[in-house]
């Protein structure tokens, strides 16, 4: 097949695999054969961003995944944490240029009250919430509606700004974090007990 009558995407993969073998490619199959990274039967979520180096990494495993003896399963996703409606709409096209089939979640913000809702919980059924915010940080996060509802839904809530750093281990069945749930206690009350 000539090149010029390949899409884009077909360009790009091939483009992979020939002329960056050497320094991307060969690198990328080595790092997941010597460490064992994939096994039959994985499911891989690879997170685009929107910058280079995550749909690499999502070209990369497609490319694997059509010439790899071991079967694995690939998803896509994205997670809009309030892009500006240009940002997104530039995501959206380079995955369809790409042939990304990407899924699209609006991610909560630190706990801000605009960035989780109900419905969202409700649709995604996490088993835990993991808030990602600075200790006595100015925006008061996590705001209280937010934590009372991970409180109502029961949801075990693990905080950068009561644990520090946040680290989940998984086989890919069961996981487990390096330390214990935090608190229901919003931002502002957690800094009003340390006297901010």
């Amino acid at each position: 097949m000539a090149e010029r009558n390949l899409k884009k995407s077909e360009l790009v993969q091939r483009s992979i695999i020939k002329k960056f073998r050497k320094n991307i490619w060969s690198n990328f199959v080595g790092a997941v054969q010597e460490y064992e990274l994939i096994k039959a039967g994985d499911k891989i979520a690879v997170c685009i961003s929107g910058g280079k180096d995550s749909v690499l990494m999502a070209c990369c495993l497609r490319q694997l995944q059509k010439h790899s003896e071991v079967p694995f399963e690939l998803v896509y996703l994205v997670m809009d944490p309030g892009y500006a409606p240009k940002n997104r709409e530039l995501i959206e096209y380079n995955a369809k240029l790409l042939d990304l089939d990407v899924e699209i979640f609006q991610a909560g913000h630190q706990g801000s009250d605009t960035g989780t809702s109900k419905d969202f919980l409700n649709e995604m059924s996490p088993e835990c919430i993991v808030i990602s915010c600075g200790m006595q940080n100015k925006y008061d996060h996590p705001v209280k509606s937010v934590v009372d509802l991970f409180k109502e839904l029961d949801l075990p809530v693990y905080r950068t700004d009561e644990s520090g750093d946040i680290i989940m281990t998984t086989d890919g069945t069961e996981y487990i974090f390096n330390v214990e749930p935090g608190t229901y206690t919003s931002g502002k009350e957690y800094n009003d007990q340390k006297g901010k």
